[in-house]
């Protein structure tokens, strides 16, 4: 959805494909494009778990990128996603170190990501990468806890 405070009215951008409201969205470094990854659930023509599609705010088109398998889906094994690489920034941050969901600075240099280790002496932690010299550090930790899944 889109709303213009010129006009007080709200319209719609496009018609996405989804019959499921699992998605999250990132826009492309020079804006005119965004990202969508399904994070489950079923398409109109066929199923699949993971799909990341591209709209273009010029063309007013959406159109389907790749398919991503459950196993491809975890950090360590989304190096290897073909995907181009305004797309794989936009999602995933680096290639060199992967994760979900980044969130960026207004130059683009670090992003911010959430991380979670499960099992023994579990925890959930905010994670910052500078992405020229290539070094990750900790922000801060959210929780502890002796041992969660």
């Amino acid at each position: 959805m889109i709303y213009d405070a010129a006009s007080r009215e709200s319209k719609k951008l496009w018609e996405f494909p989804l019959e499921t409201s699992f998605e999250y969205v990132r826009l492309s470094g020079d804006e005119k494009r965004a990202y969508v990854l399904t994070l489950g659930g079923s398409l109109k023509k066929g199923s699949c778990s993971h799909a990341v599609w591209e709209y273009s705010f010029e063309s007013a088109e959406c159109r389907e990128l790749t398919k991503i398998e459950n196993d491809d889906f975890y950090p360590p094994r989304l190096k290897t996603i073909d995907l181009d690489e305004r797309a794989y920034t936009a999602l995933f941050g680096d290639r060199c170190f992967p994760v979900q969901e980044p969130h960026f600075v207004c130059d683009g240099k670090y992003y911010f990501y959430k991380m979670k280790r499960d099992g023994l002496m579990a925890r959930m932690w905010v994670g910052c990468l500078d992405k020229y010299k290539k070094s990750n550090h900790a922000v801060t930790t959210l929780w502890r806890s002796l041992y969660a899944e």
